[in-house]
């Protein structure tokens, strides 16, 4: 992660020049072309669509957040794990 923030499940990011909203859906997200990401993400409102690709993005590719996903009582220690993992997983890449 390029922050020490982690985004929620839910949350609808601008990412990139083009600002096209999306929805996150998932951390720590390899592509088909073996890199890793912070996160997996979808077309907003679509979602997950057996005819949609999967969008894979960076923390430092967010430009704008439309909407925080909802954070239950214990995602901030959730978040930091993610984080951690995501740390450990970039590091083998290398």
């Amino acid at each position: 992660m390029t922050t020490d923030e982690l985004l929620p499940i839910g949350s609808v990011i601008c990412a990139g020049k083009k600002e096209i909203p999306l929805v996150i859906s998932g951390y720590v997200a390899q592509s088909p072309e073996n890199e890793i990401f912070d996160y997996v993400c979808f077309l907003y409102p679509r979602g997950i669509d057996k005819s949609m690709k999967a969008i894979f993005i960076d923390n430092k590719n967010i430009v704008k957040i439309l909407h925080h996903g909802y954070k239950y009582d214990k995602f901030d220690n959730f978040a930091k794990k993610i984080i951690k993992l995501n740390q450990e997983v970039r590091n083998k890449e290398q």
